[in-house]
Formats: structure tokens, C-alpha cells, sequence
């Protein structure tokens, strides 16, 4: 009897331990395939600039002069490849290199890439209710952290306690097919999903007031001006200690002029 019951505990557990690894192994796949894809992307449609410095810091700028920008992108054929697709999002040094995909829902994209195929990765997405030009009072992106550090992953290393991070990453380029922009990342915040950030503003009043109730802990800069502030860009992420609390990375939109 004693046998009989190691047998079937021994079944039990060679059963759980190859389901775990069919778990595993499918996962590393779904990883692997969906790096590939984005590789193949940005291989297809985008052309990387030999050599380019990054701008000086801007301080509460609503243009800078840009002489050489650190990517072209082939929007015409990206419109050809998918029509969803609106703009493309690039922080030098990062695996952030992705189109940035918008749908008639937040959902679509979830776990869709850019080729409509199915993937835990899903893709870099713009809330629904945005327009494609950065010019709503607060711009939403989304993207997953994945566990092997691509899509919106690096967006978990600004830390307004150890600011390091965004001394090397101050800018983050949005190209869209009629406008270059750099995203001023000003601060950091981790929240709930219910959290104001979420939901519309009302003007820009009503922007910086939820700013200024956010601050001083959220901003890099304790100094900067948030009443010059006239539209915003939120990055967002899950954070990085619970898939149950988003990290949102603040940034000013400023647009290039090449």
C-alpha cells in the first residue's frame, strides 16, 4: 500500500514538474518570438543615424533645434504595415525602440503586437482616447515589464530616490509622421490603477493641480516651473514590486525643429 502511494506521489510530481517546464519553455518562446519580431520591425522600417549628440538640457522649452535626430522612420510603409500604428518611441542606451500602436480600446494591444499576432509582450500602446499628436493635456502610453527587460521594462529604473538613472536618460524621443518630439522626463511616480492620472483633465489648471498635490517627491528637479506646464506625456508601466500598482514617468513634450 505504502508503494502505491509513493508511486502516485512520485506520478504527481513528474507531472507538476513537467508541466512547470512546458510552462517555462513556452514562455522563453513567446519572449524569443516577440524580440524577434520588433527586431525585424525596426529592421524593416527604420534607419539608425551613424552618429548624433543628444541636446542640452531644456529647461521649460516649447522647441528645441535638433541637428541631427537618432532615427528615420518609414512611417509610409509602417501606415502599409499597420494602420494602427501612430507614432515610434526610442530612449537612447534602453531596449526602448518600439512603434507606439493605438486601437479602439486599451485592450486590443494588450497582448497583440504590431503584427496583430498574438503575444504575452503585446505591444507599446497609446490610450484609446488620445490623439495621435501629443496635443491632449495628458498623453497616456502603456507598455508591459517583461521580465526579460524589453517593451516599457526600463521605465521601472527612474527613481526620483536614486536619480542616477535619469541623469543618463533625461530625454526620450516620440516621432510622428509629421512631428518630432523629445519627451522631457521630469519625474516618477508609482500608483494605483485608480489613480487621477488615468482619467481625463479638464484643463491645465486641473494638470497641475494633480502635480502639485504629487510633488515634491515625484520631480527630478525640485525647482521646475509646473504652472508652464500645457500638456503632458505619462509613460506607464506595471511597477516594479507589484503587477498590481502602475510606475508613471512624467514628460513634457518639446518639439523638434530640424
Amino acid at each position: 500500500m505504502k508503494k502505491k502511494i509513493l508511486i502516485i506521489i512520485l506520478f504527481i510530481a513528474i507531472t507538476a514538474f513537467g508541466f512547470s517546464a512546458y510552462k517555462l519553455i513556452s514562455s522563453l518562446n513567446e519572449y524569443k518570438k516577440g524580440e524577434d519580431t520588433y527586431s525585424e520591425i525596426s529592421r524593416n522600417f527604420v534607419t539608425v543615424a551613424e552618429h548624433y549628440t543628444l541636446p542640452q538640457i531644456i529647461t521649460e522649452a516649447e522647441s528645441t533645434q535638433v541637428e541631427e535626430l537618432p532615427l528615420n522612420v518609414d512611417f509610409s510603409a509602417l501606415k502599409e504595415f499597420n494602420s494602427d500604428i501612430v507614432g515610434w518611441i526610442y530612449c537612447p542606451d534602453t531596449t526602448i525602440n518600439y512603434p507606439v500602436l493605438k486601437a479602439k480600446d486599451n485592450d486590443y494591444y494588450l497582448r497583440k503586437m504590431a503584427d496583430r499576432q498574438y503575444n504575452i509582450a503585446g505591444s507599446i500602446f497609446m490610450d484609446y482616447r488620445n490623439k495621435d499628436d501629443l496635443s491632449d493635456i495628458n498623453t497616456l502610453i502603456y507598455g508591459h515589464n517583461m521580465k526579460n527587460s524589453t517593451m516599457f521594462s526600463d521605465i521601472v529604473n527612474y527613481s526620483t530616490d536614486d536619480p542616477e538613472y535619469f541623469n543618463s536618460h533625461p530625454y526620450i524621443y516620440y516621432f510622428t509622421e509629421k512631428q518630432t518630439f523629445l519627451l522631457q522626463v521630469i519625474g516618477e511616480k508609482t500608483v494605483e490603477t485608480s489613480d487621477r492620472v488615468f482619467k481625463d483633465f479638464e484643463n491645465c489648471d486641473d494638470l497641475q493641480d494633480y502635480l502639485k498635490s504629487c510633488t515634491p517627491k515625484i520631480l527630478f528637479d525640485k525647482d521646475y516651473d509646473l504652472s508652464n506646464i500645457k500638456n503632458l506625456v505619462s509613460l506607464s508601466t506595471c511597477s516594479k514590486n507589484t503587477s498590481a500598482k502602475r510606475q508613471i514617468v512624467f514628460c513634457v513634450p518639446v518639439k523638434i525643429i530640424n
